[in-house]
């Protein structure tokens, strides 16, 4: 289990608990964490908790993950 501070631009910022070692993050319905945006694709990216930390994984959006 780990936390994602999840911050666009200048806004405020959230805190999504995720309770799962694997979470999926992107703008499709089916997201584990959903993000309403253009600029994430519908499968964005994978945060995945490993024994050495939490590894972050991007699944082909087009403008990458950073």
């Amino acid at each position: 289990m780990f936390d994602l501070i999840i911050q666009r631009g200048n806004a405020r910022r959230h805190t999504a608990h995720v309770s799962a070692y694997v979470c999926v993050i992107g703008r499709g319905r089916g997201s584990d964490l959903h993000i309403d945006s253009r600029y994430v694709a519908k499968r964005h990216a994978e945060f995945t908790q490993r024994p050495d930390g939490v590894h972050v994984r991007d699944l082909g959006s087009s403008s990458g993950t950073y």
